[in-house]
């Protein structure tokens, strides 16, 4: 059985819709939007037709319609499908591109063991970036009159 037919997405950024940031869940998403970020997920995850990431992905299994700018790391299989871009790497231990795809990068076999090496970098890299970010001080503005 295929698995796409598995994936049902948990979460899901939709068209037209923009996020500046990364993305860390355990869920399967759809993305039909932009980010700008990196993107991890213990789940699958499909980049819409519309889809497009700025940022390094990382998943069970990935389905690219749309665009990624960056590389992909995957544990599990990577689908290129028709029209879908990728101007990065694949790292992955299954890759199927379709001929009318593009890839301007490289590719190779990503091991189980490699996978859970850069998720567990990546994860300490968003939770660095979060403290960070919550122990800075947010800057009190004096409201204006405009009268």
């Amino acid at each position: 059985m295929n698995f796409l037919m598995l994936l049902k997405p948990h979460f899901y950024i939709s068209k037209g819709t923009t996020v500046n940031g990364s993305i860390s869940s355990d869920d399967s998403a759809s993305i039909d939007g932009t980010i700008n970020g990196d993107v991890t997920s213990h789940g699958e995850i499909i980049i819409e037709k519309n889809g497009i990431i700025n940022g390094d992905v990382l998943a069970k299994n990935i389905v690219v319609k749309g665009k990624i700018k960056g590389n992909i790391y995957c544990n599990g299989k990577v689908l290129m499908s028709k029209k879908g871009e990728v101007h990065g790497h694949i790292y992955a231990g299954e890759a199927t591109i379709d001929k009318e795809s593009v890839l301007k990068g490289g590719m190779a076999q990503l091991h189980a063991k490699e996978a859970d090496e850069i998720t567990e970098q990546k994860e300490a890299a968003v939770e660095a970036t979060a403290a960070a970010l919550a122990n800075k001080p947010v800057v009190d503005e004096t409201p204006q009159s405009w009268f």
